[in-house]
């Protein structure tokens, strides 16, 4: 009885980039693996947002701080093609907090009190629009220098000043993480971003402030990324080392029962995967 199963398809409305993109190796014999994952129900970020503001009174910033609710995906390629991989690169990356509304006040005098500022933020969207790469260190943990994302914000202003609209601010940021894998499965946790910034448009501030500029710094250690990873088809070599041996038998034989070890692309490893394995095998040693 077969117990493979495929998780994760493909997500509507996310442009994925072609393996093309990712060419992880000089060794043109190796082959790539992949992994969708997902993050778990029960992630969440510590978002902190700073508000400056420039003013005909000067400058003035304050900070707030909430726990949200997270939801994500990731879409990975590894080179070689059985771990221990040297190389990671990711095509896919979202990530989405959940709403809530950051309280502020500014321009605070005794006995006057303080301008206070509410902002709502909704459907906050991070989202990778570059390709990185990184090495993959010993213990599992990779860092994506200059990735370009997107930050995408619906807000909605009362108190000092009173106004709505959606801003999408494109930035470079440094993405984090540390991989491990156990049989199929494959997490991704420890996940750091560098802040995002968003400059409100001057068209929704009062005629007395000048700029306003929001810093969003999410505090990732909560996320949770799991799923599943499956090696490029590569027929019996499942390592791309260009040999059949006892590397692939030791792989079919420790997937048993995932799509980790398919060798036929039914994505399931089984019986017939190992036929093909010790088949080419035998036929490779033949003279």
């Amino acid at each position: 009885m077969r117990t493979c199963l495929i998780l994760f398809p493909q997500p509507i409305g996310l442009v994925y980039f072609g393996s093309a993109m990712f060419i992880l190796s000089t060794q043109a014999s190796q082959a790539e693996s992949t992994a969708k994952l997902i993050a778990t129900p029960t992630s969440t970020a510590i978002v902190t947002v700073r508000l400056d503001i420039e003013s005909s009174f000067g400058g003035t910033n304050d900070v707030d701080v909430k726990t949200v609710l997270v939801t994500g995906l990731t879409d990975s390629h590894f080179n070689p093609s059985l771990p221990p991989w040297d190389l990671v690169g990711i095509s896919v990356l979202n990530i989405a907090l959940e709403n809530a509304t950051y309280e502020f006040d500014f321009f605070c005098f005794p006995f006057i009190g303080c301008q206070h500022l509410d902002v709502s933020l909704e459907n906050v969207q991070i989202t990778l629009q570059n390709p990185v790469i990184s090495a993959v260190a010993t213990n599992g943990s990779a860092t994506f220098l200059d990735g370009s994302f997107k930050l995408h914000a619906d807000y909605t202003l009362s108190g000092l000043t009173q106004s709505k609209g959606s801003s999408d601010t494109i930035s470079t940021s440094e993405f984090a993480g540390v991989l491990s894998i156990s049989g199929s499965n494959m997490s991704m946790k420890q996940c750091r971003l560098s802040p995002l910034i968003i400059d409100f448009p001057q068209e929704s501030l009062p005629g007395n402030v000048s700029s306003v500029r929001m810093t969003i710094t999410s505090n990732l250690s909560n996320l949770f990324f799991q799923g599943s990873w499956i090696p490029k088809a590569n027929g019996p070599d499942l390592n791309g080392d260009g040999v059949v041996n006892g590397v692939d038998l030791s792989f079919v034989l420790s997937s048993w029962g995932t799509p980790s070890g398919d060798v036929n692309g039914d994505q399931c490893t089984d019986g017939d995967d190992l036929t093909e394995v010790l088949s080419a095998w035998k036929n490779e040693s033949t003279p």
